[in-house]
C-alpha cells in the first residue's frame, strides 16, 4: 500500500472533524488549500472506495443565482480509514518530537 499524499491527509482530516457535515468542493478547497485539480480526483477515488458519499443539492439555479453544489460526506468506513491513515502518518512525527514513545 502506498503512502497517502499530503492532500489526501488534509481532506480526510477536514472530513472527520464533523462526520455528519456535508462539504461542497469550494469549502474543502478553502479549508484545506488543496487545489481543484487535485481535490476532485481524490474525492472521486474516495467515493469509488465507499469512503465518501456525494449528492447534488436540489435547487433552482436561476432562483439561487448560482450553480448547484455537489456535497461530500465521509462514511463510517471512511472515518475508520481516515483515522488509521492519519494515525499512521502522524505517529512518526509525534514520536520524533516526544509526544508518544
Amino acid at each position: 500500500m502506498s503512502k497517502p499524499s499530503l492532500q489526501l491527509l488534509q481532506i480526510l482530516a477536514l472530513l472527520i472533524e464533523d462526520p455528519n457535515r456535508k462539504f461542497y468542493g469550494l469549502e474543502i478547497i478553502q479549508e484545506t488549500g488543496v487545489q481543484a485539480g487535485s481535490l476532485y480526483p481524490i474525492l472521486a477515488g474516495l467515493e469509488k472506495k465507499g469512503l465518501v458519499v456525494s449528492e447534488w443539492e436540489d435547487i433552482n439555479e436561476q432562483e439561487a443565482k448560482r450553480r448547484r453544489r455537489r456535497y461530500y460526506q465521509i462514511t463510517l468506513r471512511g472515518v475508520k480509514y481516515a483515522e488509521a491513515e492519519l494515525n499512521s502518518a502522524l505517529r512518526p512525527i509525534a514520536k520524533r518530537i516526544g509526544w508518544v514513545s
